[in-house]
């Protein structure tokens, strides 16, 4: 299910999608009077729409270990349950929990996704694995994304 939050112009609802995963739409506005909404013609001084995308996730769902929702290479049971340190978690809507640029079933070795509909490509090398929840899994000051340049989990001579 979509939520939406109304934005009176586009520039607000830009800096909205610089924050988030979200879409901006002109609100089913009718500028004209006529008998349709104007929609997409009313770019101009109509009011936009923050169409939130983010899938929801019930960690009740008794399918959840055959549902990868973000086609991370994670089931969604995996993400709820799976304790990283410090007591961090990834998150089934979202394919990269830490934002390191690394899908979370990269890091975590996984090599297919339960879900064939997802387009996850797989690590390619499983027993090399980071931390899905840190940005900087070895501490060395290099986010794992910069370290995987590739970000197929496997360090190439290059990297």
């Amino acid at each position: 299910m979509k939520t939406s939050t109304h934005f009176r112009t586009l520039a607000s609802c830009m800096a909205c999608l610089v924050l988030a995963a979200c879409e901006c739409q002109p609100a089913n506005v009718n500028l004209d009077g006529g008998r349709r909404l104007d929609g997409g013609r009313a770019l101009l001084d109509a009011s936009y729409v923050f169409i939130d995308s983010t899938p929801k996730v019930d960690p009740n769902d008794p399918t959840n270990p055959k549902r990868d929702t973000d086609c991370d290479g994670l089931n969604d049971a995996e993400e709820f349950s799976t304790v990283y340190a410090g007591g961090h978690r990834t998150d089934p809507a979202n394919p990269d929990s830490d934002g390191d640029g690394v899908v979370d079933g990269v890091e975590a070795g996984r090599l297919t996704s339960v879900d064939a509909t997802c387009t996850y490509a797989g690590d390619l090398d499983s027993p090399s694995r980071t931390n899905p929840t840190q940005v900087d899994s070895d501490g060395d000051g290099l986010d794992d994304g910069v370290e995987d340049v590739n970000r197929n989990g496997r360090a190439e001579p290059t990297e």
